[in-house]
């Protein structure tokens, strides 16, 4: 074959063989093609889905944000009502509201310094444990529970003995299912007694002071009590024993107790009480169960002519509270009697008080309390002053007014710093003045 032709059937073998190449290249490109499509349409459908999951869990991140702030807003109002309303019936014990089958240890406590005047009861300026408590609660069965109270030092106590304090069996809900919940509820043992509203808040960390107001009712008794709520409307009645003698009673004669409360509107509420301390054996019970003036009730009669002393009891509370604050009233009156046949013992008195505190920064507060008690015919009322003199002595009093002003800092709902200033102006029977009864008080409160 000549050269020539050689070489051109060798071009058309290699021009074939190019083309060849090029068709099978276009065909794999465009079968890789066909199926990258898909591939790649899927990808970018899963992104746009990411994107608007993405979207919607940052919608329900700003609205759980939202919702965990209102929440926080909502429980330090719930706390805030419940610092300054207090229980309506009878005194909550400081425990929680106890898990079924378990047991509830918890405690409060204060550490104070007084510096008072040369005739106030803290004239040397002390530091001490001011209080100190712990409770226990426990449930016997569903409904039914078993609250009991230690007082390891107490302001009021004449001795450094550790104390019974409250311990009851508590039924709630007594006729089951026939009455709605928390109607008719019971307690029996060793309970508060339920006259006004200041017992419930004058443990140290609720009361926005340190010291109390001058009549100061509270104590702790023997007996029974029924106590409920319906709506806005709250009740507790005691039938216990009256007298100051824990070992036994040593008269048949009852104290009688009661207190009714509305809650006019959600931030006003009304209360009235109502109590006759019953008959109390001058001989064996040196005095009453119920405290007023810093003391108790205690006979006026002759020893050697008196056999029985009594008093009674009626006040008005009112309480109107709002964000920060609140502003609380009591007025009431009473009087006392026995049946000492050699004199005319009687004795009436009228008190009255006003309360008010309120946040200022933060969770810095203010508060100021002035109350005012009279009897026509002096008392023993030992105030500020010398329990020895104006109490166990024979100097009767006839009026004190207390004026104490102070705040606090707040560090949480069971801690708080405090401090006080308490102006007292007592005058005995026969109007002289009882001087330099005026102190100062430092307190932090704590419960547990």
């Amino acid at each position: 074959m000549p050269a020539a032709s050689t070489r051109a059937a060798g071009r058309a073998v290699a021009r074939r063989g190019w083309l060849t190449f090029v068709l099978v290249l276009g065909s794999v490109t465009a079968l890789h093609a066909a199926a990258t499509e898909p591939s790649l349409r899927e990808l970018m459908e899963q992104n746009r889905l990411l994107r608007e999951q993405a979207q919607r869990q940052q919608v329900q991140l700003e609205e759980l944000k939202s919702r965990v702030e209102r929440l926080a807003r909502e429980s330090a109002d719930r706390e805030l009502d419940a610092r300054d309303q207090g229980a309506r019936s009878l005194e909550q014990s400081p425990a929680s509201e106890p898990r079924r089958g378990k047991i509830i240890v918890s405690g409060m406590g204060s550490l104070n310094f007084f510096a008072g005047q040369s005739r106030n009861k803290y004239s040397n300026r002390e530091f001490r444990v001011d209080e100190a408590r712990l409770f226990v609660e426990a449930e016997v069965r569903p409904a039914t529970f078993l609250y009991g109270e230690l007082i390891l030092s107490q302001r009021e106590a004449l001795n450094e003995n550790f104390q019974l304090g409250e311990y009851y069996l508590e039924q709630e809900n007594i006729l089951g299912d026939l009455l709605e919940p928390r109607l008719l509820n019971l307690r029996a043992g060793r309970i508060a007694v339920p006259f006004g509203e200041e017992y419930q808040v004058r443990s140290p960390v609720r009361n926005p002071l340190i010291t109390h107001s001058v009549t100061d009712f509270w104590g702790v008794d023997e007996g029974i009590a029924l106590y409920g709520e319906k709506g806005g409307v709250s009740y507790a009645f005691a039938v216990q024993n009256g007298g100051i003698s824990r070992m036994r009673d040593w008269h048949k004669d009852k104290a009688l107790v009661g207190r009714i409360g509305w809650n006019l509107t959600p931030a006003l509420y009304l209360s009235t009480s109502a109590m006759r301390t019953g008959k109390l054996d001058a001989a064996h019970e040196f005095g009453s169960e119920v405290w007023i003036g810093n003391a108790v009730f205690r006979s006026v009669g002759q020893p050697a002519t008196t056999r029985t002393f009594e008093a009674d009891l009626g006040q008005v509370d009112l309480r109107w509270r709002a964000r920060g604050g609140h502003v609380a009233g009591a007025i009431g009156t009473g009087r006392y009697r026995d049946d000492d046949v050699s004199a005319n013992n009687r004795r009436t008195f009228d008190f009255f008080q006003i309360e008010a505190a309120h946040d200022v920064i933060g969770r810095v507060y203010a508060a100021a309390r002035y109350s005012e008690l009279r009897t026509d015919r002096g008392y023993y009322l030992a105030g500020l002053g010398s329990f020895g003199d104006y109490f166990l002595g024979n100097t009767l009093t006839r009026k004190i007014s207390r004026l104490g002003v102070g705040g606090g800092y707040r560090f949480s709902g069971d801690l708080n710093l405090k401090f006080e200033y308490t102006f007292e102006n007592a005058r005995r029977m026969d109007g002289s003045l009882r001087p330099d009864e005026d102190q100062f008080a430092a307190e932090l409160a704590v419960k547990f």
